[in-house]
């Protein structure tokens, strides 16, 4: 199933925000799991629409490699799709608080934004990265797959992480759309910053 089924509901939910950018620049959202990552694309007057769905074990703050590997997959969806940002679900606990998956995401948004700005690709692009609290929209699609009167749940509930990534550029889309403060990523927090000495000992 692709996208017919949350285009309709977007569109009853009033989504408007993906037409706030200009033609072409579109946004890569990222919903990031220690096992499985979700993957959309939209904006620049085209709805988010999932892409894929990234399987790659994240096992620590100190696991670059695998760290790398997944930044490396992002990277060739948005220079596939002609993206130009990203926007990274902020998996919060239910207090607005930071735990453990919640820091790892900031890492990782970080490393990212590092990487697209070093991308021969991306960087005339002056890629950007982007936070957004993945609270709500988590909520919204469990309630979408899991919704025993709509065949839509059935149909989406195997491609769950791509369509929260939906969900969070929709969500970004929306805020930017409104004028609403963005959470930007500029580097990678220092306590997550890495030294070339660390990579010789990864490699």
């Amino acid at each position: 199933m692709r996208l017919p089924a949350l285009l309709l509901v977007m569109a009853l939910r009033g989504a408007s925000g993906f037409a706030a950018r200009g033609l072409g620049q579109k946004v890569i959202g990222v919903d990031l799991g220690t096992r499985k990552t979700g993957v959309a694309c939209g904006g620049g007057f085209v709805a988010p629409r999932e892409l894929c769905i990234l399987k790659q074990d994240l096992r620590g703050f100190d696991d670059f490699k695998s760290q790398d590997a997944l930044i490396e997959r992002l990277l060739k969806c948005a220079i596939a799709e002609g993206a130009t940002d990203f926007v990274v679900g902020k998996p919060l606990n239910k207090e607005g608080g930071m735990d453990d998956i919640t820091r790892l995401a900031v890492q990782v948004a970080g490393r990212l934004r590092a990487a697209a700005a070093a991308n021969p690709v991306l960087k005339p692009r002056k890629p950007r990265v982007f936070l957004v609290d993945e609270r709500h929209t988590s909520n919204a699609a469990e309630a979408l797959v899991q919704d025993p009167y709509s065949h839509m749940g059935n149909e989406m509930r195997g491609a769950f992480d791509a369509i929260a990534a939906c969900f969070i550029l929709e969500q970004f889309l929306e805020e930017e759309a409104d004028g609403m403060p963005l959470e930007e990523v500029f580097e990678p927090p220092p306590e997550f910053q890495f030294t070339d000495d660390d990579d010789e000992e990864d490699g």
